[in-house]
């Protein structure tokens, strides 16, 4: 029987920390997570830790193919700071793919959509 899991914000927005320390596990979370209807936000913070979990294996192209993904979700969200997020993950991964311009690009992007504080 194939695992269900609860395709509440709080578990997708839990994917992103585990990416980093549990990648393998956070990969399979998400695309179980996928299989399940979501909502974009819910979607994006998948689709968001798949391409950190590839990203950070070495696979920068793909990882920039599902971090696309993931913005156009946030965006679709209504969520700014979503969208803010996922673009600064976006430009790193493009910057692992030596795509420094298109890097900076999203960057910048993620920099003015933020409302975070700037000291």
């Amino acid at each position: 029987m194939a695992a269900v899991i609860d395709p509440g914000a709080d578990t997708a927005a839990h994917l992103l920390p585990l990416a980093l320390s549990r990648p393998h596990e956070a990969a399979r979370r998400a695309r179980l997570l996928l299989q399940q209807p979501l909502s974009p936000l819910e979607a994006s913070y998948a689709r968001q830790a798949i391409g950190i979990v590839l990203r950070e294996t070495g696979d920068a192209e793909h990882a920039v193919l599902q971090l696309r993904a993931a913005r156009s979700l946030a965006r679709r969200s209504g969520a700014p700071e979503r969208e803010s997020d996922v673009l600064a993950t976006l430009g790193v991964a493009l910057a692992f793919a030596g795509r420094t311009a298109a890097a900076r690009r999203a960057l910048d992007a993620a920099v003015a959509g933020s409302q975070g504080l700037l000291n």
